[in-house]
């Protein structure tokens, strides 16, 4: 939570990512120093995972994760947060085909799989449970509103056509909405034991200049929830505006409770009327 009316601030944890490079990790044979320096040395507690889990891979799929995830327990003394982030839903649900080289949602009958993308998500964490990796966070999509050669999946902040076109959207193109995205994946995740639902954080665009957190964050969902920084924040305290600097650095960096879009800010971040699960 952010509180303005304090220089210092309290902070989920430190971390890392290991995504495309789980195998030279897990692999190397001074791998148990590694640990010991990232985690016991370092003191890094959160662990970024890039969910690569697929239906043709197997129960298999992320022994490596699961190498890292154990072995960060152990040198830390204690379980590691993991914050799990999606580039690309299988091939099957993208309108390319392809998980690599941008593409959005594929549709049928000209509506997009939302149903589908969540319920990846869904048999994703099911299947990483399995494994021992239960995320206790997770982001539906990283950098949605970026085309590389590797594995990437756009998405508008609402559902609309691109009528300007660019090097990452291409005009005239349909693409999908991210909070259609987002209430999906949150309905999906509703079946999952609670133990097991993790939270979810702010949308993670390319960065928090030109407002980008803002336009994917200023939408609200069919089943009326807002994860906490999906709805940008004006006021901090009854009468007392914020900058948009502020604003966008709410609106990124608070992960914790979800609030109906329409809440009031307080000094320990959003008045919640309770959380999703």
């Amino acid at each position: 939570m952010i509180d303005v009316g304090h220089r210092e601030q309290r902070l989920a944890g430190f971390g890392g990512a290991t995504a495309y490079y789980q195998d030279w990790i897990a692999g190397h044979p001074y791998k148990a120093e590694i640990y010991d320096a990232l985690f016991k040395g370092l003191k890094l507690d959160i662990l970024r995972l890039q969910n690569i889990w697929r239906p043709a891979k197997g129960p298999d799929f992320a022994r490596n994760d699961q190498d890292i995830v154990q072995g960060a327990r152990k040198s830390l003394g204690h379980p590691i947060a993991i914050l799990m982030s999606s580039w690309s839903p299988p091939g099957a649900l993208k309108s390319t085909g392809n998980e690599k080289s941008g593409g959005t949602l594929a549709s049928v009958n000209g509506a997009f799989v939302y149903d589908g993308f969540g319920q990846y998500w869904a048999d994703s964490l099911a299947a990483y449970r399995r494994l021992g990796i239960v995320p206790t966070y997770v982001s539906i999509q990283n950098e949605p509103d970026w085309k590389a050669d590797w594995e990437t999946c756009l998405f508008k902040p609402t559902e609309q056509v691109e009528e300007t076109g660019g090097k990452v959207f291409e005009k005239g193109v349909m693409y999908a909405g991210y909070d259609k995205a987002l209430d999906a994946t949150y309905r999906k995740l509703q079946a999952l034991p609670p133990t097991d639902r993790p939270q979810r954080i702010g949308p993670e665009p390319t960065g928090i200049g030109d407002k980008k957190v803002l336009q994917y964050g200023d939408t609200t969902t069919a089943v009326g929830y807002q994860p906490v920084g999906m709805k940008p924040l004006i006021r901090l305290f009854r009468g007392s505006s914020t900058s948009m600097t502020t604003t966008q650095l709410l609106s990124a960096l608070a992960t914790y409770k979800y609030s109906p879009s329409e809440s009031i800010a307080n000094a320990s971040g959003v008045e919640p009327s309770g959380d999703w699960g």
